[in-house]
């Protein structure tokens, strides 16, 4: 070291931080393995040079493997800015390391660069950094569509599979129709929907509850997980069968079925919908009717379908997703009744007739528990007090009628007889 600086920066140094061993003793990596489509193969070869081969199980890799590692090596080729040169019979890189053991993996997998830059033309880049950690090209496929290459950390790469290879179950477009079909006309029939004959039978709310209470809420967040839950158990059910597009248009219906169902469960929040006359709001059964023959036609017209981006659907798959779009309905009916049961059993708790409640004893025994005057088996046999006259009982004054009630209660026991003067 000929400057000073340099040997005060040393020799402040606590910590030094050094590259892989490969790349450090012969300044070059080789892919040393391949995983792809629940496979892993081995890749034989040393350096950037093309010997080597992809084992699979110890055996050169049969053509059962040549698909889905030739796409392998079409991403590892198609997303790579490195080149590699031969000067005195060594293979060297110029660009990155890392992309350039990838280049040199490729056409150990069948992959051919040449072919992948003239077929799939390059159409934009994003390059390597340290916040997206991964680079980016962006190919056109033979049929004109438009292909992303992507190499970059495993654990985002991994994350990115997997957000790509679930597709959304619902589009902007489906969500947009959902607002207007489900919510826009069937509020405004609900809002012309005649008036419980049973309303005046109800407690008046308290002042201080509130409209958004706890039963409230509860209802509200048990809808909205029971028409969600319904529409992503088809969407899921559908795309293991078929497509994403079948998958897609398969929810996007359920949910629109199930929204207008509900509607009919909105009219009243005691009563089940059976209990519920159905043409006493003939506006809401005619809009929910064109409503579903909208959704159905969605489903046969190529314009229409084109619009809310949705695919052909047999009308006897229309009826079972009627049916699945029932579900919410039934549940939230359901749990009206049992609402109502509780209801009833609470009123019947609390307001038991007065009549009914257990009175006190007295000390002396019941004999002196009578308002109007002294009854009871006394001593002599005739209801008589011993050295007493029988007197007639008066009837109890509106004075008294506090104090009878507080005794029917249970609250007072100091109850003495009242004779006429």
């Amino acid at each position: 070291m000929r400057k000073l600086p340099a040997v005060e920066a040393l020799g402040s140094t606590t910590v030094i931080c050094t590259d892989k061993t490969g790349t450090l003793t012969a300044g070059e990596m080789t892919v040393r393995a391949l995983y792809v489509d629940g496979q892993s193969y081995e890749v034989t070869g040393e350096g950037y040079g093309p010997d080597g081969e992809v084992r699979f199980e110890g055996k050169k890799a049969e053509a059962q493997h040549a698909a889905p590692l030739l796409e392998l090596a079409t991403i590892l080729l198609g997303c790579n800015n490195a080149h590699l040169v031969q000067e005195n019979g060594t293979w060297k890189v110029i660009g990155d390391p890392t992309e350039g053991a990838l280049l040199a993996a490729g056409p150990k997998a069948s992959g051919n660069q040449e072919c992948i830059e003239k077929e799939l033309p390059k159409q934009h880049e994003i390059p390597f950094d340290s916040d997206r950690k991964r680079s980016t090209a962006i190919r056109r496929m033979p049929d004109g569509k438009l292909r992303a290459f992507t190499n970059g950390a495993p654990g985002v790469l991994m994350t990115l599979c997997v957000a790509v290879g679930f597709p959304a179950p619902l589009l902007p477009i489906h969500l947009l129709w959902i607002n207007l079909v489900t919510d826009g006309l069937p509020a405004l029939c609900l809002a012309t929907d005649p008036i419980d004959p049973d309303v005046m039978k109800r407690h008046p709310r308290r002042r201080s509850e509130r409209i958004t209470d706890r039963s409230f809420l509860r209802t509200m967040c048990l809808t909205g997980f029971l028409t969600a839950g319904v529409a992503f158990a088809v969407y899921l059910y559908v795309l293991k069968k078929g497509n994403p597009e079948t998958a897609r248009t398969c929810a996007f219906a359920v949910l629109v079925f199930a929204e207008l169902l509900r509607s009919f469960g909105g009219r009243s929040e005691t009563k089940p919908v059976w209990r519920i006359p159905f043409f006493t709001n003939i506006n809401l059964a005619i809009v929910v009717s064109v409503s579903f023959g909208l959704q159905v036609w969605s489903q046969h017209s190529a314009t229409l379908g084109r619009f809310l981006k949705t695919s052909f659907m047999p009308l006897t798959d229309c009826l079972w997703l009627l049916a699945a779009g029932t579900i919410p309905l039934l549940m939230l009916e359901m749990v009206k009744l049992v609402r109502n049961k509780r209801r009833c059993a609470t009123k019947s708790s609390t307001s038991t007739p007065a009549q009914d409640f257990p009175r006190k004893q007295h000390p002396h025994g019941d004999a002196q528990h009578q308002r109007g005057g002294i009854h009871g088996d006394a001593p002599g046999g005739d209801g008589r007090s011993p050295g007493h006259h029988s007197r007639r009982a008066r009837q109890p004054a509106a004075g008294d009628l506090p104090r009878k009630l507080r005794a029917a209660d249970g609250d007072s026991t100091d109850l003495k007889p009242h004779a006429a003067r």
